[in-house]
């Protein structure tokens, strides 16, 4: 019975029953890969990356980027409402008070818009929190709504803007 009658898939039988190819035998053949494959895969994953930032990045509303960046901070609970630097407060106030029309001049349709965006905000917020994160960010971002400073503050800044525009503001 010859030895090489039975052979299993990888054995040194199988090897050595394979013709040689370019004077190497098949299980001698190395694979070599292009130089600069590793670096096209990453400039492909980078791309990609980039291009998942950029989608997210199209789906916000004007402001919501900074405010969602100042939320995760505070529900990781790396920040809260009182230690918020001046950057930051003026961000969460900008996205906060996107869409007052000087129509909208007292101070409950001021705080009422507000307050719907903070729950916009909530939600967006919701799929990067846990439960114990959304109560503690929750707690931070209705304060921030309902700040009586900020919400007089803004106030004025549509009334200054309204009077600019009519030009009663203009020597």
């Amino acid at each position: 019975m010859n030895q090489f009658d039975y052979t299993k898939p990888g054995s040194q039988a199988a090897a050595a029953s394979t013709t040689p190819v370019n004077g190497m035998a098949s299980a001698e053949v190395k694979t070599v890969k292009k130089p600069g494959a590793k670096r096209n895969n990453a400039r492909a994953n980078e791309r990609k990356r980039l291009l998942a930032i950029r989608q997210f990045l199209d789906g916000l509303q004007p402001y919501e980027a900074d405010a969602l960046r100042i939320s995760l901070k505070i529900a990781d609970g790396a920040m809260c409402a009182s230690n918020m630097s001046a950057d930051d407060r003026l961000a969460m106030n900008r996205y906060l008070n996107c869409g007052i029309r000087k129509e909208q001049s007292s101070a409950e349709q001021i705080f009422s818009l507000r307050l719907g965006r903070a729950v916009a905000l909530l939600q967006s917020a919701s799929q990067y929190c846990d439960k114990s994160q959304m109560n503690i960010l929750y707690q931070a971002v209705t304060a921030l709504a309902a700040n009586n400073a900020d919400i007089e503050d803004a106030r004025a800044k549509i009334s200054r803007v309204a009077d600019t525009k009519t030009g009663a503001g203009t020597k």
